[in-house]
C-alpha cells in the first residue's frame, strides 16, 4: 500500500469518526464556580525544617456562608508529597501541616478546594523562602567575617560585628532585638538577617547597655571618614559617598543592590549598608514594608516635632539622602553606636 493510500484512508476514518452536528439537547450541561478566593497564610521567610500548619479559607459553595460540602487537597514543589487533609463534607478544618525543605531556596506550595462534581475547583499557590540566618549563608558577600570584633547582646543572644569609623564603634549589621520593633515581612527568623524595623520611639529605647542611637551629626562624621576631603554637616546630604558606606552583598545569589555605574560600591567605612527598605504602621497591627531591594534607611536620634530624622541610601544615587518620618508610624533600620 502505498503513502497516497494510507492518506485517504485516515481521512475516510476522520470523517466517519466525526460527531454528529445534530444537537443532544441531553448531555450538554456546565460547571458552576465556587464562591470567593482560596487563600492560606504562610510566612513568607521560613527557617529549614519548620513545621507549619496551613489553614485553608475563602472559598464556599453558592448560598453556603461556610465552607460545609468542600474537600481540600495540597501539594508541595519539593517533592512529590499530595495530601487530601478533609473529603466532601468531612470533618476538620482541612488544614495541612508541612515541614520546610533543609535546603536554603525559593518553593512553593499549592491547595485545592473542591466541591461537589457539578463544580470547578478552586486552588491558591504561594512561594515561600527558607533562609539560614548562620553567617554567609542566606546573605554572603557581607563582608564581615567571624574573627572580626564583635559584641554579644545578652538581652537575646546576638551577635553584632563592628567597625571603627569616624572616631565611633559602629555596628556593621542591622539591630535585630526583638523587644520591639517589627520583623521584615512578619518573619522571625529574618530578624538576624535583615535587621527588626523600629518606630523612632522605639528605636530610642532599642541599643543595648553601653551603646545608644547615633546622631545627624555623627552620621556625617561617619561619612566625612571616607569622604576625599569633604567635610559633611549635618541635615545635609553627603554627596559622593554612599558607594564608599554600601556592601555589594547577595541574597540567595542574587545581587542586593542593583549595578549602577554612577554608585561604586567599595564599603570602604565597613558599615556594610544593605538594601533593605523601610517599613509604614498602618494601624490594627498591620505593616506595609517596601521599598527592598532599592533602599536602606536608618534612624537617627535627632528630632523635630512629631517627626524623626533618618539617613537614608537609594540604589541609583551614590548620595548619603536626609529624611524626616512620623516618629509613630514610619519604620527604619537602627545602627547603634558605642558609647563613649
Amino acid at each position: 500500500m502505498n503513502f497516497k493510500a494510507i492518506i485517504y484512508m485516515g481521512a475516510v476514518l476522520a470523517v466517519a469518526l466525526l460527531p454528529s452536528c445534530k444537537k443532544d439537547d441531553d448531555k450538554t450541561s456546565t460547571k458552576d464556580y465556587l464562591s470567593g478566593t482560596f487563600t492560606f497564610d504562610i510566612p513568607v521567610y521560613l527557617a529549614a525544617g519548620q513545621t507549619v500548619t496551613l489553614v485553608p479559607s475563602g472559598v464556599t459553595i453558592p448560598g453556603n456562608s461556610t465552607d460545609a460540602g468542600l474537600g481540600y487537597y495540597w501539594y508541595s514543589s519539593w517533592d512529590s508529597t499530595r495530601d487530601t487533609t478533609r473529603v466532601i463534607g468531612g470533618a476538620g478544618d482541612g488544614s495541612w501541616t508541612i515541614k520546610t525543605p533543609l535546603e536554603i531556596g525559593c518553593y512553593k506550595v499549592t491547595g485545592v478546594a473542591f466541591g461537589p462534581s457539578e463544580y470547578y475547583t478552586s486552588s491558591g499557590s504561594v512561594e515561600f523562602y527558607v533562609v539560614d540566618p548562620s553567617l554567609g549563608t542566606t546573605v554572603s558577600g557581607l563582608g564581615i567575617e567571624k574573627g572580626d570584633p564583635h559584641y554579644l547582646d545578652l538581652r537575646d543572644i546576638k551577635t553584632y560585628y563592628t567597625t571603627e569609623a569616624g572616631d565611633l564603634t559602629w555596628m556593621k549589621n542591622n539591630l535585630g532585638w526583638n523587644g520591639a520593633g517589627k520583623s521584615y515581612r512578619d518573619s522571625e527568623i529574618m530578624d538576624d538577617i535583615f535587621g527588626r524595623f523600629y518606630s523612632w520611639e522605639e528605636a530610642r529605647q532599642a541599643c543595648p547597655e553601653g551603646w545608644r542611637l547615633p546622631s545627624d551629626a555623627e552620621f556625617a562624621g561617619l561619612a566625612s571618614s571616607v569622604s576625599e576631603g569633604s567635610v559633611f554637616e549635618a541635615f545635609t546630604d553627603f554627596k559622593g559617598v554612599a558607594g564608599d558606606l554600601m556592601v555589594n552583598a547577595s541574597f540567595l545569589g542574587d545581587r542586593m543592590w542593583e549595578f549602577w555605574p554612577q554608585v561604586p560600591i567599595t564599603n570602604k567605612a565597613g558599615f556594610c549598608a544593605i538594601p533593605v527598605g523601610y517599613a509604614v504602621s498602618q494601624g490594627d497591627d498591620v505593616t506595609k514594608f517596601t521599598g527592598a531591594e532599592n533602599y536602606a534607611a536608618f534612624w537617627t536620634s535627632d528630632e523635630e516635632g512629631d517627626n524623626g530624622f533618618y539617613r537614608y541610601f537609594y540604589v541609583k544615587q551614590n548620595d548619603v539622602l536626609s529624611g524626616k518620618g512620623n516618629k509613630a508610624s514610619f519604620r527604619a533600620s537602627v545602627r547603634c553606636v558605642k558609647e563613649r
